[in-house]
């Protein structure tokens, strides 16, 4: 009796856009941004180089939002200096630059070796179709994604709160949360579960190089 049917509405499909694009933003700059961490502080490193650098980017760029957060620095003005100083470092130089993208061909060599007869390939996407139908319907679970305590955060202008009243979420701050509070502030809370998605996602794609990798003894299995 509660079905009503379904529905294509404009807006709707705009907002997903949005949240898609939101988080594929979030998720070039980190990787931009660990690049030039990773140039200026580790010896060069041929192996996964595009999943070392997203890595360095989320802790580094997560790792800066709690400190601001310690400090109760959480306000719009600091928050938006933040985000924009990041970009400019990630962007820098300001103009196209062939080797800031040599590193998504490794990805797209890496998409080739996928053999679609195999089974694994097949449960593997099966999965990832299951996770990428459930981002076109809103998140209305409590706490959906830790979104809550970001929005606690960004509230106060500070993590460090006084509870006083039962919160049915984590009580202390964790990195991914500092991620989320980026689509938060700007609007987005719903961008917050596409950046969840987008780490499903490029833990599948590390897991299938290692695998992929013939060093390994597991290998030979794939």
């Amino acid at each position: 009796d509660d079905f009503s049917g379904f529905g294509l509405h404009i807006l709707g499909v705009g907002n997903f856009f949005l949240h898609i694009l939101i988080a594929l933003g979030i998720f070039v700059v980190s990787y931009l941004f660990g690049c030039k961490i990773r140039q200026l502080f580790f010896l060069e490193n041929k192996k996964y180089t595009f999943f070392i650098d997203i890595a360095l980017g989320y802790i580094i760029i997560g790792t800066g939002i709690g400190w601001l957060g310690i400090f109760s620095l959480l306000n719009s003005k600091i928050i938006a200096g933040y985000l924009a100083m990041i970009c400019l470092v990630a962007l820098y130089p300001y103009y196209f630059n062939f080797n800031k993208t040599k590193h998504l061909w490794s990805i797209h060599a890496l998409l080739k070796t996928f053999n679609i007869k195999e089974k694994v390939i097949w449960g593997v996407l099966l999965f990832i179709l299951i996770g990428f139908l459930r981002l076109m319907t809103p998140e209305i679970t409590e706490d959906g994604y830790h979104t809550d305590l970001p929005r606690l955060y960004l509230f106060l202008g500070t993590t460090i709160h006084e509870t006083k009243e039962l919160l049915h979420v984590i009580p202390y701050s964790q990195l991914p949360e500092m991620i989320y509070l980026i689509p938060i502030f700007l609007g987005d809370k719903e961008a917050a579960r596409f950046i969840h998605f987008g780490f499903y996602i490029t833990i599948i794609l590390l897991l299938f190089a290692i695998a992929k990798n013939k060093e390994y003894s597991f290998a030979k299995f794939t």
